[in-house]
Formats: structure tokens, sequence, C-alpha cells
């Protein structure tokens, strides 16, 4: 036997194959299809995936986001109420100070 009948061989045995085997063909390419299908169409398993992780960073920061809310509430209540925390603003913030204060600047040379 040469390489072409081997060849032939071959070929004829892969229709023979194809046609006593039409229906398992069909089936199996269906399902490779419908598989290709469920993971990369616009509604499929990576869609979804990149939106739970998604879903789950808005959460996070939903929650650092209220976390911030009510550590401002927070200071809104203590200048509210205390008058140490309005004098603190006023010379942090404001560069304010009592009368007959002194306040010293010290000025760094960012050059060095």
């Amino acid at each position: 036997m040469n390489q072409e009948e081997i060849k032939e061989g071959i070929i004829k045995k892969s229709f023979r194959f194809v046609k006593n085997h039409k229906f398992f063909i069909v089936i199996t390419v269906f399902l490779c299809v419908f598989i290709v299908f469920l993971i990369f169409n616009d509604k499929g398993f990576l869609s979804r995936a990149k939106l739970e992780k998604e879903n789950n960073e808005l959460i996070k920061q939903i929650q650092e986001d209220s976390i911030e809310g009510i550590k401002l509430d927070n200071e809104i209540n203590k200048l509210k109420t205390s008058d140490k925390k309005i004098e603190q603003v006023a010379r942090e913030k404001y560069k304010m100070s009592k009368k007959g204060e002194k306040i010293f600047q010290i000025k760094v040379d960012s050059t060095k």
C-alpha cells in the first residue's frame, strides 16, 4: 500500500462514519454552538461575571460613601454644638488667632 491508497482509505472511512452517524454529529455541532453562544453572547457567562464584579465594586463604594457621610454628619454636629471645635477649625483652616496671640510660621525650603 502506498500513501495514496492509505489516504483514500482514511477518506472513505471518514465519509462512512459521517454517513452512519449523521444524527450524532448534528447534535454535537449544535451543542458546541449552543455552549459557545451561552458563554460569549451579550448576556452570557462572561458578561454576567463582569457585571457581578462591577456590582460588588459599586456596593463597596456605597459602603465607603456611607461611612464618609456618617463622619461628615458627626463633624457637622460637633461644629453646631462645640465652641472648641469651631475654634479648632478657625485656627487650622482660616489661620485665625486670639487677640494678643503671636503666630509663627515656619517656611520649609523645598529646593534642598
